[in-house]
């Protein structure tokens, strides 16, 4: 019979040595291994992102988006975005993710859960209905908050963003 001490742990093996989490419970920054854990993946990508901006100043200006403007004394923005960031392993691929994130200004919520469906290859793909539902329901929040939008409008706008694609595809 094996000793309790002697028991195979459950689960995946941690990124992080369980010395370096104790050490970051101990400064007080998290209450948790969770919350420890968290805290060394957003502080891995915000250096990384320093860093990238301090190589690059012009073409990694998004970086500003996580870290502010101040290049001497970063403050970091949007940790639960920059943890799931992290979470890649490739540093090209987190940062080029970064990056895309940072210029579409996307939400935390959609960041996260689409940085994990890109990590895990889950990516959706695209189809016709789910596109379809996706445009009525942009149109419908925008005639609730504009009630006085004509059909004709709707109908007009519709046909100017199709123009538009119409000509990025055969140019």
């Amino acid at each position: 019979m094996e000793d309790s001490s002697e028991k195979r742990k459950r689960g995946r093996p941690r990124k992080h040595p369980d010395e370096l989490i104790r050490e970051v419970l101990k400064t007080g920054s998290a209450k948790t291994d969770r919350g420890a854990i968290e805290h060394l993946l957003y502080s891995e990508t915000a250096y990384l992102l320093s860093e990238a901006r301090q190589a690059d100043p012009v073409g990694k200006a998004w970086a500003e988006y996580y870290i502010g403007k101040d290049v001497k004394r970063p403050c970091i923005l949007h940790k639960s975005i920059l943890a799931a960031l992290g979470r890649i392993e490739d540093e090209e691929g987190r940062l080029e993710t970064a990056r895309i994130i940072a210029e579409k200004k996307l939400s935390t919520r959609y960041a996260v859960a689409a940085i994990r469906r890109v990590r895990l290859g889950q990516e959706d793909k695209p189809d016709y209905l789910g596109l379809l539902r996706y445009i009525e329901t942009a149109l419908n929040a925008y005639v609730e908050k504009h009630p006085s939008t004509t059909g004709a409008d709707l109908i007009r706008a519709l046909r100017d963003v199709a123009d538009v694609y119409e000509e990025e595809i055969t140019s």
